[in-house]
């Protein structure tokens, strides 16, 4: 399979086109250049901000001070004020698209596979690798990992699943 990157992705989509091939090597797909592939993947990421309109509760003590006779006594009561707050949240996601190339040579570029991972912006900078390596987990597999998805090789010989080094099973 091969990894479809544009020239016209910029610096840090490049480097995640290759920490992508990294991923699927790990989980054992040989990864070839493109034009050589049998099945390409296209990706894309989008970063998302959204305005967050909540609440947050504020603590306020109030304390009581006094004598009773010779005692002295205090108590401290809290009220609880709810306070509008807003703030922005960034979510950043990757998407990946899988097409067979003989139907993109074709003009048929159907999606054969598609999935999508995203969070917290700050925590995708952090550590890339984890999300990539998440969602290419499921390569192939629907969203409980269940169904594989399989292309015959031959009238004669069983399926085998798309992307998989020679000989696996599907």
């Amino acid at each position: 399979m091969g990894v479809f990157v544009d020239e016209q992705y910029s610096l840090e989509d490049r480097r995640l086109g290759t920490l992508l091939a990294e991923q699927l090597r790990k989980v054992g797909l040989v990864v070839v250049p493109v034009p050589e592939c049998d099945l390409v993947i296209a990706y894309s990421t989008r970063e998302l901000t959204s305005r967050i309109d909540t609440t947050t509760p504020v603590s306020t003590p109030s304390t009581t001070l006094g004598n009773i006779g010779e005692f002295a006594y205090w108590q401290t009561h809290y009220s609880t004020t709810w306070v509008p707050t807003s703030y922005d949240y960034t979510v950043k996601g990757v998407w990946l698209r899988a097409y067979v190339m003989s139907d993109v040579r074709t003009g048929r570029a159907n999606t054969v596979w598609e999935g999508y991972i995203g969070g917290d912006e700050a925590e995708f900078e952090k550590d890339p690798a984890g999300f990539v390596g998440t969602l290419v987990a499921y390569f192939g597999r629907d969203h409980k990992g269940r169904t594989r998805l399989t292309r015959s090789t031959s009238p004669n010989k069983p399926k085998q699943p798309i992307g998989a080094p020679s000989g696996a099973d599907g």
